[in-house]
This record gives structure tokens, C-alpha cells and sequence, in this order.
């Protein structure tokens, strides 16, 4: 999967080849949270996705020039950046 964050606020993610979800949203980071508001899904075989308007906050443990790592719902997920 991937994930872009625009610096004016929005965000771009996808999971899958050949079934496929893609998510569009806005996100803010304020005090170590990374909050995403989703405001499009994009599915392809997928039938199980979260609804338009899902907002989630994502806690920040370490962000540095090419990697963030974050928490949500008590599992940690690691981004390297390309």
C-alpha cells in the first residue's frame, strides 16, 4: 500500500492490486495526533471498508525524514517514505 499526505491538508491511500481500495480525505496534525477525515472510498473487491466521514486520529510515537510511526487502535504501523 501507499500513502501521500499533501502539505495543504488532504491525503491519497491505497491498499491491494488486484482488489483494490483507494481512500481521499483531509488531515490535520496537531500535538503528536494525526487526524484523517475520510471523504471518498474507491473500492474494487473489497466489500468490508469504512464509511465516508470515518474520522481517526492516529497517535504519532516517532517521525524523522523518512520514516513516521504511528498508533491506532492499539496496533503500530510503520511508513517509510519514497
Amino acid at each position: 500500500g501507499e500513502m501521500v499526505f499533501d502539505p495543504k491538508g488532504t491525503f491519497h491511500s491505497h491498499w491491494g492490486l488486484t482488489n483494490r481500495v483507494d481512500f481521499f480525505g483531509t488531515w490535520m496534525a496537531t500535538n503528536g495526533i494525526i487526524r484523517m477525515t475520510t471523504t471518498n472510498i474507491d473500492s474494487r473487491g473489497f466489500t468490508n471498508v469504512p464509511p465516508v466521514g470515518r474520522i481517526e486520529s492516529y497517535e504519532v510515537i516517532q517521525i524523522d525524514a523518512l520514516r513516521l510511526v504511528t498508533v491506532f487502535d492499539g496496533q503500530t504501523n510503520s511508513y517509510v517514505r519514497k
